[in-house]
């Protein structure tokens, strides 16, 4: 019971400071950055958003529910987890080699920027 309110509490807690945070930040980075180079970090961002997704597919959705399965089990646990991120690692850089692609025939412009955000992908 008490790690039931201990989850609760961190759970809540990170549902509030994901609300809190882009309220405080969000100003700050639009005053720094410019309406245009706000809007050019928009485009991009959305562009690798879209690859990241690709990259995920679903991946911790089915981590969880599998290991749900065998989290007694602890050899069973590791092959699992193992094979999760075997596959999560070899889909990431599958997206990340058509990222490549799409970064040199279809998105020329903010290359530098889409290189930079491309980290997202791998992470």
């Amino acid at each position: 019971m008490k790690k039931l309110r201990t989850n609760f509490l961190y759970n809540s807690i990170f549902q509030i400071l994901t609300l809190i945070v882009p309220l405080i930040t969000t100003p700050y980075v639009a005053r720094v950055l410019g309406a245009s180079n706000l809007g050019i970090f928009a485009y991009t961002n959305a562009n690798i958003n879209y690859f990241t997704i690709l990259a995920s597919l679903g991946f911790n959705l089915y981590a969880q529910n599998e290991i749900a399965k065998v989290r007694d089990n602890q050899i069973a646990l590791s092959r699992v987890f193992s094979s999760v991120l075997f596959t999560r690692i070899i889909c990431s850089m599958i997206i990340f080699l058509l990222f490549i692609i799409f970064n040199v025939f279809v998105f020329k412009s903010y290359s530098i920027l889409y290189w930079i955000l491309s980290l997202q992908i791998l992470g």
